[in-house]
């Protein structure tokens, strides 16, 4: 009878996750970020959370930033690691210098895991967004690298999807910017592969936005920035 009872407990339990998991996977993803819900199925910022039950798979905010370490910043390369752990090099977003003490954007370099040989340089016409910091998707599958550039301290960013093995420039994204003057400044970016988008978050000083990219084409399909001072 005890073994009668724990086998109905255990069939009991077993549908009863079943059905919970069934049903969390038919829910909308959506991404949390400050104040923002947003559902990546319809590109529409949820005001309701209790009307709307969705399936959150990217907290921004939990996500480790530069200025956990005061502020204090290391170096201007970005590990990329495959998937097994194996290192596939060191991203590098280096100025580009149209004169003598006149930059007008960024390259982007990878160097293998020493950082001493390089093993292909972007360098288009125009350049990338000037930044010194990246974040970098690496898309080991579809060999597509996704590099978000911006500057710690300045505002504004860029994203450009590169072809891993030769660095060629597949597209770059119209990311739209808050464009805050300042003199004191900190500006961070977030970017995630989730399905077939690209999905962008900066936390400036002056600001944040959330944005939405196309993975394949990168085209914008949603764009929210909340500009909450200039600073001139």
């Amino acid at each position: 009878m005890k073994i009668i009872v724990q086998t109905t407990l255990f069939i009991a339990l077993f549908v009863s996750c079943s059905t919970q998991n069934s049903t969390a996977s038919e829910k909308d993803k959506a991404v949390m970020f400050k104040d923002w819900t947003l559902n990546l199925e319809d590109m529409v910022l949820v005001e309701d959370l209790g009307k709307e039950p969705l399936n959150v798979v990217w907290t921004v905010d939990s996500e480790t930033t530069l200025w956990d370490n005061g502020g204090i910043f290391t170096g201007d390369s970005f590990i990329v690691y495959h998937e097994d752990g194996r290192v596939f090099g060191q991203i590098y977003v280096e100025p580009v210098m149209e004169e003598p003490n006149t930059v007008v954007g960024s390259m982007i370099i990878l160097k293998d895991f020493s950082g001493n040989e390089v093993l292909w340089t972007c360098n288009p016409k125009p350049p990338f967004f000037y930044g010194r910091n990246a974040k970098v998707i690496f898309d080991e599958e579809k060999s597509l690298l996704f590099v978000a550039v911006f500057h710690p301290i300045a505002t504004g960013s860029g994203l450009a999807c590169l072809d891993a093995e030769y660095g060629h420039e597949i597209w770059r994204a119209d990311v739209e910017q808050l464009s805050v003057g300042h003199s004191q400044y900190k500006n961070e970016v977030f970017i995630r592969l989730i399905d077939d988008k690209i999905v962008m978050a900066g936390d400036e000083a002056g600001g944040y936005y959330l944005q939405v990219f196309e993975a394949v084409t990168g085209k914008r399909l949603f764009s929210g920035t909340n500009k909450t001072w200039d600073g001139n």
